[in-house]
């Protein structure tokens, strides 16, 4: 080998090297930060939680049935007799048909109960023609409305001997905060005791204790 390949050579080995323990120093050190983010740094920076400001928002709550076709315009459903105080001729109906939301009304509730099935028939007046292709359709039947309310997610809601609370923060550091919970849906529950604005942990508060320093991260 000629002394110019030789150094040609050795200098193409020390780069690789050099490159391979750059590399390695650069995963230790990443290994490092995010083994601080959870245990070291706790003392210092705090546990790090998921937060969320509170916000108020409008809550619509309602009742799915099967409708089967009966004639053109009506359709008949059941529900369960609990269902029955909540709805009313006047209670909006939509039926679902893929993307599409028909605008519908409730044209009887039945007082007899079915002995079949042990529910109650009500019957749905729909002023547009649907698919002749199905003789069964969704129908979503609408039974509250609370306007400007404050809606806490589900993961946000913690018990305590039977009374339901959230960790609010404050000045860096959580505090339990209880509340009155109300209706409920598969966006979140309606809660009293909490204002709008307050940070509240949605997530992450499992270890948390009263007055412990978190480290904030912000959800959506």
């Amino acid at each position: 080998m000629s002394k110019k390949s030789f150094i040609y050579y050795f200098v193409t080995v020390l780069i690789f090297v050099s490159l391979v323990m750059l590399k390695q120093n650069s995963i230790t050190e990443k290994n490092k930060k995010e083994a601080v983010s959870y245990y070291s740094s706790w003392k210092t920076d705090g546990k790090p939680v998921m937060v969320q400001e509170v916000k108020k928002n409008d809550m619509e709550n309602s009742l799915k049935m099967t409708l089967v076709s009966e004639s053109e315009n009506i359709y008949t459903g059941y529900v369960p007799k609990a269902f029955l105080k909540n709805i009313s001729v006047q209670s909006p109906v939509v039926i679902h048909i893929k993307d599409k939301k028909i605008p519908c009304r409730i044209l009887e509730i039945g007082l007899i109960m079915q002995l079949d099935t042990g529910m109650y028939p009500v019957k749905i007046f729909c002023p547009k023609k649907l698919s002749e292709k199905n003789n069964k359709y969704l129908a979503e039947v609408f039974v509250s409305s609370l306007k400007s309310v404050v809606i806490l997610p589900h993961g946000s809601i913690n018990m305590e001997n039977n009374n339901s609370f959230v960790w609010m923060i404050k000045d860096g550091k959580a505090h339990k905060q209880f509340i009155t919970l109300e209706e409920r849906n598969n966006k979140g529950v309606v809660a009293k005791g909490i204002e709008e604005k307050n940070l509240i942990i949605i997530q992450g508060s499992a270890a948390i204790k009263e007055s412990d320093a978190v480290k904030l991260n912000y959800g959506n």
